[in-house]
């Protein structure tokens, strides 16, 4: 297990597939989801929890030749987020959801797994946590981004 990866949790959310299968849930019934690059989505993680935050639930998988990490957010989030270098998904979308015990690469995986039904992360702090990433991002690389 990645050390980003809490323990498995007593006893899974409804929505985590039994077995060893993912599975496609929709997005919108029980969470929203917010898709960040990777390179930044460790980094937001880092800063959040740098900073006492709860980090939610977080999936780790690939689209082609990149990698995608996936923030289960509160139902909500994705109609009002307007970040740049992020995806919100609401209604209407679906996202893959690894079994429980998908905690280690290769393919789709649990970065973060969830500690509880209800524990998501707070829209407000990975905003800032993606700002200040994509800012540190910028200043390594020579660009100013906003």
């Amino acid at each position: 297990m990645s050390e980003d990866s809490p323990r498995s949790p007593a006893i899974p959310p409804r929505w985590i597939p039994i077995g060893d299968d993912p599975e496609v849930c929709r997005i919108g019934e029980w969470w929203d989801v917010v898709r960040v690059a990777e390179g930044i989505g460790h980094r937001a993680i880092a800063l959040l929890r740098t900073d006492g935050e709860a980090v939610g639930p977080v999936v780790l998988g690939d689209e082609g030749t990149s990698l995608r990490m996936y923030f289960l957010m509160p139902v909500g989030t994705a109609s009002a987020w307007q970040v740049p270098g992020t995806v919100p998904l609401g209604m209407r979308s679906h996202l893959v959801v690894p079994p429980v015990a998908a905690v280690e690469p290769p393919g789709l995986h649990w970065l973060v797994l969830p500690a509880g039904p209800r524990l998501l992360t707070h829209p407000a702090t990975l905003r800032r946590a993606i700002g200040r990433a994509r800012r540190e991002r910028g200043a390594l690389e020579g660009t100013e981004e906003s």
